[in-house]
């Protein structure tokens, strides 16, 4: 169960290496419950655990990534003739007009789609508990230390992100990095090679400052994933721009993804995915506010706030109060926050104003590690590659994450779990 064990970590030491994971495929999917949760997954003969019916028996690691592969959406896209015609006359499009089919088009989603909740679903949180309770009540045993979600002592985490979609927001880049380099933060900036005139020596001064950057598509057309043949054409192109940018992260433009293919690219770490997608253009979203692996290499950082676009100017709702509930969210279930701003859409003082307040309200909290991503990447690694070993009857980290880990204790209560970090 490499997938339960490398969000606990609770399991000893490995008997042999880590061995690159077989990806789920798309064959019919069972829908169940287990411990009165939804439950999708691939039926099979061999499952170690069974469903509430009592006949259907899966593979937990199954089930966990057919939320995180979203498999549980409908095979074929949904409207995939009318995003691509929009695709097509976007740029005939006053900005006006695309609001108002965008605004349409999330309107319609929060009335229809009912999996994954609107603003979080934490569906496969309860998953995970509910996996682990049920290892923990089969073994006999009340609570298992664990390798602490965060390093050195932190309950959660926040990283901040920015996509740079066009060249007004290529133009704000500076002003919008102002805000946090005021209060001592730093975050990653992805830009798009080929939509608008990038100077590398500006790449550079951004970098320089202590903050990241990374890719964002080729164009920012959405056509990344729209088809193999396309995604051949554009992916030895993102991954020159990889390697001659030096970077280790990528990020979608308009988040389109596939958890199939984004592992071809040169990165160590993605942020295409979100934790809830309702009012996206691909729907979906892995209803946890946690990293995850997409391939042995490859870690997915999940964006876990609501972005300012779909607030500002889709929902048309308050950044500062939708973000401030949605960390409360991930907060209670020590997960990692990630924030998603356009400098495109910030550019007033106002806005950045507002900005900076809801920067001084994450960073008030000296229990959250804020971490850039490639951070927040590498240690999600070095806790992978880690394990618990008891020594003397007590419990310590063993590994690549021995430095800065800390032990926390996993209580079963009933069919969920509750933290005691340590």
């Amino acid at each position: 169960m490499q997938r339960l064990a490398d969000h606990f970590r609770h399991a000893p030491a490995p008997d042999k290496p880590l061995a690159a994971e077989r990806p789920v495929g798309r064959p019919p999917l069972h829908r169940e419950t287990f411990r009165g949760l939804p439950v999708w997954f691939h039926q099979t003969a061999d499952g170690s655990m069974t469903a509430d019916d009592g006949r259907s028996r899966f593979d937990p690691d199954d089930a966990i990534a057919c939320v995180q592969y979203e498999h549980y959406l409908p095979p074929k896209p949904e409207g995939k003739r009318l995003k691509a015609l929009y695709y097509l006359f976007k740029p005939l499009l006053p900005r006006g007009a695309q609001l108002a089919l965008q605004r349409w088009h999330a309107a319609r989603r929060l009335r229809a789609v009912e999996f994954p909740k609107w603003p979080q679903d934490d569906s496969l949180t309860d998953l995970l508990g509910a996996l682990l309770a049920e290892c923990m009540r089969v073994a006999g045993v009340d609570r298992v230390p664990c390798i602490g979600l965060w390093p050195r002592g932190k309950t959660w985490a926040w990283t901040l992100t920015h996509d740079v979609d066009t060249g007004l927001g290529y133009a704000h880049v500076d002003a919008l990095a102002a805000v946090e380099e005021k209060r001592g933060l730093r975050s990653c900036w992805y830009f798009v090679p080929e939509r608008y005139p990038l100077e590398r020596r500006q790449l550079d001064a951004v970098r320089e400052r202590g903050h990241e950057i990374g890719v964002h598509g080729l164009q920012h057309s959405g056509k990344l994933f729209s088809s193999r043949a396309e995604f051949e054409r554009r992916v030895g192109r993102i991954n020159a721009y990889v390697r001659e940018w030096g970077v280790t992260g990528f990020r979608s433009p308009a988040t389109y993804r596939n958890p199939f293919w984004l592992p071809e690219l040169e990165v160590d770490h993605d942020s295409s995915y979100m934790d809830n997608a309702s009012c996206e253009p691909q729907r979906g979203g892995v209803c946890a506010p946690f990293p995850f692996m997409l391939s042995e290499r490859l870690v997915e950082l999940p964006i876990s706030l609501p972005m300012d676009h779909t607030l500002m100017n889709i929902l048309r709702r308050d950044v500062v109060a939708a973000c401030s509930a949605k960390t409360d969210w991930v907060r209670r279930q020590h997960g990692l926050a990630v924030a998603l701003f356009h400098p495109d859409y910030n550019t007033t003082e106002s806005r950045r104003e507002r900005y900076g307040a809801l920067l001084d309200e994450i960073g008030a909290d000296s229990a959250g590690w804020g971490a850039l991503p490639h951070e927040v990447a590498s240690w999600w690694q070095r806790r992978r590659h880690s394990h618990i070993e008891m020594r003397d009857g007590a419990p310590i980290v063993v590994g690549a994450a021995a430095e800065d880990a800390r032990v926390w204790w996993a209580h079963r209560d009933g069919d969920r779990i509750g933290w005691a970090p340590t």
